[in-house]
């Protein structure tokens, strides 16, 4: 990603996205590719929609238009802030990796991973409070893994 000007992904035997290096990291065409380009990869949480809206602790979050039942919320590691009020967060390991730590635990009973600044207070066991930034979240189908359009 970063020799390139433009880089394409396959999967299968076949490009499914082509674009710049940081459009394809931040607007990832499917699962597979959110999942593949990254490291760690983007999270992808599996969450009902009802009235709707997507509710994930306090948080009332809306998918795009057409998203019926279920729906995958992808959110990259960078992109989950400790907060006050947010989804809580069972934290089961706690990575100092110099600039930064690498949580890894739970949130609605599936594994997270999440990156926060060196210097917060946090360790194994506890349980925090998180919230997604929703200018780089990526909505996706929950069969296909195919990335639906924003509203």
């Amino acid at each position: 990603m970063g020799l390139a000007d433009r880089i394409a992904v396959m999967h299968q035997g076949r490009i499914v996205q082509e674009a710049a290096p940081a459009e394809v990291y931040r607007r990832p065409r499917s699962m597979f590719v959110g999942g593949f380009v990254g490291s760690p990869p983007m999270n992808f949480l599996r969450l009902p929609i009802r009235q709707g809206v997507v509710r994930l602790g306090s948080l009332e979050l809306r998918p795009p238009a057409g998203a019926d039942g279920m729906v995958v919320l992808g959110v990259r590691p960078e992109d989950l802030a400790p907060v006050v009020d947010g989804f809580g967060f069972r934290v089961q390991v706690v990575e100092p990796l110099g600039s930064h730590l690498l949580l890894t635990g739970a949130a609605e009973d599936q594994k997270l991973r999440v990156v926060v600044p060196p210097d917060t207070a946090v360790r194994a066991g506890d349980t925090i409070a998180l919230r997604p930034d929703l200018a780089h979240v990526a909505w996706m189908h929950p069969e296909t893994g195919e990335a639906l359009e924003p509203s």
